[in-house]
């Protein structure tokens, strides 16, 4: 009984050892993985950053061509209303 105690310690004892040895290399990877995962995230938060930044200067410059579209328009009609001022005017003084 005691050789088999012997034999059965012994053999648990490797077992204990190579699984200890297995599931540090487990676990190291999952830390290796870890690092990789956070370094894809920081790196798309980065762009996705860039991407806002990108977004709010196209908001800006739409802005910018609306009011400057606004503002021609604005300049055409007053244009337009003062030519046909001076027509207007320009037709009672030829009549009289």
């Amino acid at each position: 009984m005691t050789d088999w105690t012997s034999v059965f310690l012994f053999i648990a004892g490797i077992a204990v050892s190579f699984l200890g040895a297995v599931s540090k290399y487990l676990f190291d990877k999952v830390q290796s993985h870890e690092s990789r995962i956070q370094s894809v995230e920081q790196v798309q938060g980065t762009k996705l950053d860039q991407l806002e930044k990108k977004i709010d200067k196209i908001e800006v410059a739409i802005e910018t061509l609306a009011n400057n579209i606004h503002k021609n328009n604005n300049q055409e009609g007053q244009l337009t209303h003062a030519i046909t001022a001076l027509l207007k005017h320009l037709e009672r003084n030829e009549h009289h």
